[in-house]
């Protein structure tokens, strides 16, 4: 017969063993087999949205956005994508603008081509980081009427309004 005491003293044994090991080195221990160990969290948007969205943003022109719980139209933005994350930067910073909205309402919906999903905005940081979504700005915006405006938003203070549209 068998003792469902010592099930749940093993349970509470690995539980107590991933927050020593969390506190300690601030990572998570490693899943156990069949359980996930990505530090991503999924989307509740279905994983074909996701990737159509990441893809739209990726190669068209600009994706559209309606930021915050006032109705309203959908906005055109430049968006980038830098390790299948979709990236956006305020060119002007206007008091009224979408990147005034979306720090105060943190949140939205992100529409490209036929594709919808909520999203949140998540502030991006690090030199790295920021240095590699300028490179993709110059990319993706090469030709002689967008180069100025990809030029200002490498400048410090559009790179300080540098955000994720992370997909709920």
């Amino acid at each position: 017969m068998r003792s469902t005491g010592s099930r749940t003293a093993r349970r509470g044994a690995r539980a107590s063993s991933d927050r020593t090991t969390r506190r300690t080195t601030g990572k998570r221990a490693a899943a156990a087999p069949g359980r996930r160990s990505s530090s991503r969290r999924a989307t509740g948007i279905p994983q074909a949205t996701a990737a159509a969205l990441v893809d739209g943003a990726r190669d068209s022109w600009s994706v559209a956005i309606r930021i915050g719980s006032k109705p309203h139209r959908f906005i055109r933005i430049w968006t980038v994508v830098v390790d299948g994350r979709i990236y956006a930067r305020s060119w002007s910073l206007s008091p009224g603008g979408w990147y005034r909205t979306l720090t105060a309402e943190k949140h939205g919906v992100l529409q490209a081509g036929k594709a919808t999903a909520p999203f949140r905005s998540v502030r991006a940081r690090g030199e790295t980081l920021l240095s590699a979504i300028d490179r993709a700005y110059h990319e993706k915006y090469p030709r002689p009427g967008e180069v100025r405006y990809v030029n200002d938003m490498c400048r410090p203070e559009s790179r300080a309004s540098t955000v994720e549209l992370r997909l709920k």
